[in-house]
């Protein structure tokens, strides 16, 4: 599972682009609190880099699902700074 968030005002090009993922704790770490996993969160500066050929992949997958909050407002800013279709967007509701 993946989530993003997208940062920049309406009129300005997205800034920042948050991707987290769950991962295994190893045996050497306590693992009784999460259940042995734990969550990577890559915090990707693509004013500066742009969009790379992987991020862009990974975007447009069907897997892994891509969930957040507003999700669906994120993907069309994604779509209108970078032309690129985000699959598979679940929304969060809080």
């Amino acid at each position: 599972m993946c989530c993003f968030v997208c940062t920049g005002s309406a009129g300005r090009p997205t800034a920042l682009i948050q991707v987290c993922y769950p991962t295994l704790v190893s045996a050497a770490h306590d693992s009784d609190v999460t259940g042995g996993r734990q969550c990577c969160c890559l915090l990707l500066h693509v004013a500066h880099s742009g969009m790379t050929p992987a991020l862009k992949a990974l975007l447009e997958a069907e897997t892994p699902g891509k969930v957040g909050v507003n999700i669906s407002g994120d993907a069309n800013k994604i779509k209108r700074d970078f032309d690129v279709s985000t699959a598979a967007c679940f929304v969060v509701k809080c």
